[in-house]
């Protein structure tokens, strides 16, 4: 039973799968050259963690060791064997992260614009009448002002001097800024 389990796997990463076998759930989603690809990742992944761990092991209990045996610290053939386990593992990852023959091909996926809901519709065309009428009510201010101002200085004495008016009081409230009392 287990040669039978073993002999599926390596002749499902070696790629002497029949066509003819249907891929169940999640698997359906992926090729079954990225499926492959994906469990070459996976197992040359845990080759060089295991590597990594067993290197890093080595070294901290062989550190460990001559430290207490000697009282210093001191490189051993088993700390160089350990840092050759991680160096080793360090190729690994390396080799296997940069492979470009590992990337899974992109899809380009183009998103359509939604057409705007009726909603989205009306709050657009209530926020236009709205600036619309500020804009119309600004214009009407401005002609209004301008009027006043012609009016203002069409009666006005040509003769008057406001300098000549320093002391006398004027008459009437102040609408101004700055109200005088």
């Amino acid at each position: 039973m287990l040669m039978n389990i073993v002999n599926l796997l390596v002749n499902h990463l070696l790629g002497k799968t029949s066509a003819a076998e249907a891929t169940p759930g999640i698997f359906s989603m992926f090729t079954r050259a990225n499926i492959r690809k994906f469990a070459m990742i996976c197992a040359g992944l845990s080759f060089a963690m295991i590597l990594f761990f067993g290197g890093f092991f080595t070294v901290l209990l062989d550190l460990i060791l001559t430290s207490r045996e000697q009282q210093q610290l001191m490189l051993s053939q088993a700390s160089i064997v350990g840092f050759s386990l991680i160096g080793v593992s360090a190729l690994c990852m390396l080799g296997l992260f940069s492979r470009k023959s590992w990337r899974m091909p992109q899809t380009q996926v183009r998103a359509e614009p939604a057409a705007p809901s009726p909603v989205q519709e009306a709050m657009a065309d209530l926020i236009r009448d709205f600036v619309e009428e500020r804009r119309l009510a600004r214009e009407m201010m401005l002609q209004q002002y301008a009027a006043e101002a012609a009016a203002a200085t069409s009666t006005m004495d040509p003769n008057f001097d406001p300098a000549s008016m320093s002391g006398v009081e004027m008459g009437g409230p102040r609408t101004g800024p700055v109200a005088y009392n």
